[in-house]
């Protein structure tokens, strides 16, 4: 029977893994952690055949977390399931190491397929993935940023508040804006109105959204 860490901030989403695994091949004992120092303290405590990943974890990025796991433990297969559907992250999260990215959206079938998949051994990436990373330019300018802060800027990209960001990544505003920063003096750019320019011409989002005001330089305020 093979052992399944589940690490996600939403407990519920533990809870639907639980179900699911009485629902594959051998059937699976599924645990979970809520953050990376809950992870890593099962990790060492107990054997786990896979550990289900999401990004957008409170504290440290799933993408930090996710290199953490391959260095500590780099036999121990990752399967990012998260509710992140641009290519960027797929393509981060397999350059880092892990065997295979499933978005939320997908069925309770690609769940299963995907787990079985990198617990055989192989690797999984839903069709539309596969096309993408097939034709679709890599980036540049943002390759530099952390896990942490390429997530920032996609959040910006996608026209929100550092309220909003600080919430959807369980993170405080101030941290928000610090990462902002990094973000922008990296990739020497000034002002958000440029950032989500660059992340729609990027193709890291859509161009379908809201306005948003454009905010005076770190330098004005």
């Amino acid at each position: 029977m093979k052992r399944i860490l589940s690490v996600d901030d939403h407990g519920i989403i533990s809870i639907g893994l639980e179900n699911i695994a009485q629902k594959l091949g051998d059937g699976a004992i599924v645990g979970s952690a809520r953050e990376s120092r809950e992870m890593f303290r099962l990790l060492r405590e107990e054997k786990w055949d896979l550990v289900v990943l999401d990004i957008s974890l409170g504290g440290k990025s799933g993408l930090e977390v996710l290199k953490d796991i391959k260095h500590y433990y780099p036999n121990l297969p990752v399967l990012i399931f998260s509710l992140h559907t641009g290519i960027e992250f797929v393509r981060r999260s397999l350059k880092d190491g892990a065997s295979g990215y499933i978005s939320k959206d997908k069925s309770e079938e690609d769940l299963i397929e995907a787990i079985n998949s990198v617990l055989s051994g192989g690797h999984y990436i839903s069709e539309e993935h596969r096309d993408e990373l097939i034709f679709s330019p890599k980036g540049a300018d943002h390759t530099g940023l952390s896990g942490r802060e390429f997530e920032v800027l996609v959040k910006i990209g996608e026209g929100k508040t550092v309220r909003e960001i600080a919430a959807d990544l369980g993170i405080s505003e101030n941290t928000v804006d610090t990462y902002r920063s990094r973000v922008k003096e990296k990739m020497n750019l000034k002002r958000d109105a440029e950032l989500i320019r660059y992340c729609i011409g990027a193709g890291l989002v859509s161009a379908d959204i809201p306005y948003v005001e454009e905010e005076p330089p770190e330098s004005d305020r």
